[in-house]
């Protein structure tokens, strides 16, 4: 099932599936990141009240984006 970085809890990994409509500058941004197709996360830190999302990035790089970036892409959970 595809969902949102955004739904995912801590803890939780998961495989980059895409990126949704969003504008090109944002787009572009997320891909700067290194948030590409089939790249592995794990979230580590979910802000309350709809603050930044801190996730790890193929297991090397640590980011934060913000819920609304985060809910653009898309990815697919990893369960074990």
């Amino acid at each position: 099932m595809v969902l949102g970085i955004s739904q995912l809890g801590v803890g939780d990994k998961a495989v980059v599936r895409g990126i949704s409509s969003v504008s090109a500058a944002l787009k572009q941004r997320l891909l700067a990141f290194g948030i590409l197709p089939n790249s592995l996360i794990e979230i580590v830190r979910l802000a309350p009240l709809g603050g930044p999302v801190q996730l790890r990035l193929q297991g090397d790089f640590m980011i934060s984006m913000r819920k609304e970036e985060a809910q653009a892409v898309k990815v697919e959970k990893i369960t074990a």
